[in-house]
């Protein structure tokens, strides 16, 4: 599932639209601890992801192969436990109607799929989502520094501050 990246972790994925119907403006992403990572393309692109404008019935996108998803690796370390046990693999979509559904894979290939029927206040749940992940990257970097902090004085004490 992981795969090293340069300053993160990276998740393989791809989307494939089982219905019958086109899949429209899709979002997917993999969740850990509770938090979702949406796929983008740029660091600078908005955390909910990118939007794939439309998904043909039957289709798989890539065609061929995988899309990475980075997750950074202290937002990983925000989690308490191990990652890939929390692991789910997510997709938001519209159908023709204008309807937004949800999608949830486990990462554990012996669990069912999952669909959250008729999601409502699509923008209000981003928003919600955006800020569970700053406050996830927020405690991340306070378990970071609390580590340097531990070590920095093991490293006091082991050598009488002289470094």
């Amino acid at each position: 599932m992981f795969a090293g990246s340069e300053g993160g972790w990276t998740v393989l994925a791809h989307v494939t639209n089982e219905g019958e119907g086109a899949a429209f403006n899709v979002r997917w992403g993999v969740s850990f601890f509770g938090i979702r990572f949406a796929y983008r393309l740029d660091d600078d692109d908005p955390g909910s992801g990118n939007r794939l404008r439309v998904i043909q019935p039957r289709a798989s996108v890539p065609p061929e192969g995988s899309w990475q998803i980075v997750v950074s690796s202290v937002e990983i370390w925000g989690g308490d436990g191990v990652p890939e046990d929390s692991c789910f693999y997510w997709a938001r979509y519209e159908d023709e109607r204008g309807r937004t559904w949800e999608t949830f894979n486990s990462g554990d290939r012996s669990k069912n799929l999952r669909i959250r029927k008729r999601v409502r206040f699509v923008r209000l749940r981003e928003w919600r989502e955006e800020r569970q992940r700053q406050r996830f990257r927020e405690k991340s970097w306070e378990k970071e520094r609390k580590i340097a902090a531990e070590l920095s004085e093991m490293r006091d004490q082991q050598f009488g501050g002289r470094v």
